[in-house]
């Protein structure tokens, strides 16, 4: 069985796609057009570092992650005080 040789983009050619995404264009437009996966462009998003190379939060999104965040650390309290309490019961 063959294996799948990844793909190499040049450097160049990866700005060029990513500076049309940050343009506007949708990357499933451009991905049928120059014969790459969205999942590749979508990663070269993710990777570049580039703020304008990243998907907007909306604000919704950036209050659920505020609270996923405070939810995680009330929980980890919450463990702490059990495991406390069980301490405490059996002295």
């Amino acid at each position: 069985m063959e294996t799948k040789r990844k793909k190499e983009y040049s450097p160049e050619f990866r700005s060029e796609i990513l500076e049309m995404v940050a343009n506007g264009r949708k990357p499933a437009e451009i991905a049928r057009e120059y014969g790459i996966s969205p999942v590749t462009i979508s990663n070269w998003r993710r990777g570049s570092g580039d703020p304008r190379h990243k998907p907007e939060q909306t604000e919704e999104q950036a209050e659920n992650s505020r609270l996923r965040t405070v939810n995680h650390r009330l929980q980890m309290e919450l463990d702490i005080l059990k495991k406390a309490m069980a301490i405490i019961s059996k002295t």
